[in-house]
């Protein structure tokens, strides 16, 4: 790629990935400083647009995870990473994973349609028991069914929580509170939407939230040249 093409945004998804990069060597803007990231990584929820850049070469792979799957599978809440990036390449519950996909991608690179059936089946194994968490299973699902427009008073009521407890228990798990998670969940349910505006107040409300998530007013999105939002937002990529 050349290098106007190598700055990406990324926005905050109310997901945690795990973050294969199998080519060139990328960093993360913070401030005027670019940060190298390891070539495996958690990367925990976002609250706001973040910027990297990739090397000419790019080869990455991305697992989403929405944080009870990621909190019923390895026993750690959201909480712990929100914001944060971390080399996870030597945890041991995810040694078995990082083998089976290197080989897959590494045995694939010339045929990706393959390489995605093998990493689909793969993944496919990996099954959560939700029933020591089905409370917030519930609450994810919640949040989800009203694509993000919930009223914290409401949601405490449905769940029999005190509001200063719903948003404790809650952040525990999720890492962020059910507004602010709330509020993620319904950009990226926007954006999904023929005119994303129908699921905000008004359109300053959206331009507000559009800014920090992306960094790019609703305007220039379909300008972006950020591989990302491309995809995001259905903008062909060269």
């Amino acid at each position: 790629m050349d290098d106007e093409r190598r700055w990406d945004i990324i926005p905050p998804s109310g997901h945690i990935h795990i973050v294969y990069n199998l080519a060139d060597p990328y960093t993360m803007l913070e401030g005027d400083e670019q940060l190298n990231i390891p070539d495996i990584i958690i990367a925990g929820q976002l609250t706001q647009a973040t910027r990297v850049h990739y090397g000419q070469k790019l080869m990455q792979l991305g697992i989403a995870m929405d944080p009870i799957f990621f909190y019923g599978i390895y026993g750690k809440p959201a909480s712990l990473y929100t914001g944060l990036i971390i080399d996870c390449s030597d945890w041991p519950g995810l040694a078995g994973l990082h083998e089976d996909i290197i080989r897959i991608t590494s045995d694939n690179k010339k045929n990706p349609e393959v390489m995605m059936d093998l990493i689909e089946s793969r993944l496919s194994q990996i099954v959560c028991d939700y029933s020591e968490i089905e409370i917030y299973h519930n609450m994810y699902d919640y949040i989800v069914d009203r694509k993000g427009l919930i009223d914290t008073k409401d949601m405490a009521d449905t769940f029999g929580y005190s509001v200063s407890s719903l948003e404790r228990n809650f952040k525990k798990v999720f890492g962020l509170t059910p507004k602010k998670y709330s509020d993620i969940m319904r950009f990226r349910f926007a954006m999904m939407e023929d005119d994303p505006r129908l699921l905000f107040y008004d359109q300053s409300h959206y331009i507000k939230y559009c800014k920090k998530y992306t960094n790019t007013l609703p305007s220039d999105l379909s300008d972006t040249l950020a591989i990302t939002l491309s995809q995001i937002f259905d903008t062909p990529v060269e």
